[in-house]
């Protein structure tokens, strides 16, 4: 019997956040701490979507669950980034804003089917994705890391792979998904060695790269 590939991903996902935990109890920096949340979070997003449900109504519940998570995941790791110069400020509007969005991915789709956010979830996930690909790449501008090089070419591959899922969302089946999913659970490893890396700098690139922040 076959594994799902959205239980493999989350699987993987959920592992990879056990396994950051690990690092963070050895080096308690912030954006470790964000990178721990945002595969957790990546994790539950496709466990999520790993179940058949019977009526249309969890199904859609089921999907905008999942988007909504997967935004989160995708808003951590950009916060992760910019936790790696200094702690990051999270505003209380950012609070509303997340509650609007939530109301979209929770009550949308019951409504009108799972249809109605499938494009827009990936679409914004694969925006927050890019961002923190962007976010992490320019890192490299004030310190040569292997670590943000790796997650940062990686989290553009995630990007896309979210694009292409947005552009065939509502004309593909179940089988056409497999192997975006398949390459998403690979991407996840890719990024999880370049977040190993990234969680144990060298202390003389770390320490440059906090000076040179602003204030």
């Amino acid at each position: 019997m076959a594994l799902n590939p959205h239980v493999l991903a989350g699987i993987t996902a959920l592992t990879l956040g056990l396994v950051v935990m690990l690092v963070y109890f050895y080096r308690q920096r912030p954006f470790i701490a964000w990178w721990m949340v945002a595969w957790l979070l990546l994790g539950a997003s496709m466990l999520i979507l790993g179940n058949d449900y019977s009526t249309e109504p969890l199904r859609g519940l089921a999907l905008g669950a999942s988007q909504f998570l997967g935004v989160l995941s995708s808003l951590a790791f950009v916060v992760a980034a910019d936790a790696y110069r200094r702690r990051p400020r999270i505003r209380r509007g950012y609070g509303l804003v997340l509650v609007g969005v939530a109301i979209f991915f929770t009550f949308t789709p019951v409504a009108f089917g799972p249809d109605s956010v499938r494009t827009v979830g990936y679409v914004v996930i694969a925006g927050a994705m890019l961002a923190a690909a962007v976010a992490h790449l320019l890192l490299l501008r004030q310190a040569r890391m292997l670590g943000p090089t790796i997650v940062g070419l990686s989290l553009l591959l995630l990007g896309g792979i979210n694009i292409w899922m947005a552009a065939i969302a509502n004309r593909r089946s179940r089988a056409t998904s497999k192997p975006l999913v398949s390459t998403s659970s690979a991407t996840q490893r890719s990024v999880a060695a370049g977040s190993g890396s990234r969680a144990r700098p060298n202390q003389p690139d770390h320490q440059a790269l906090i000076g040179r922040s602003p204030a």
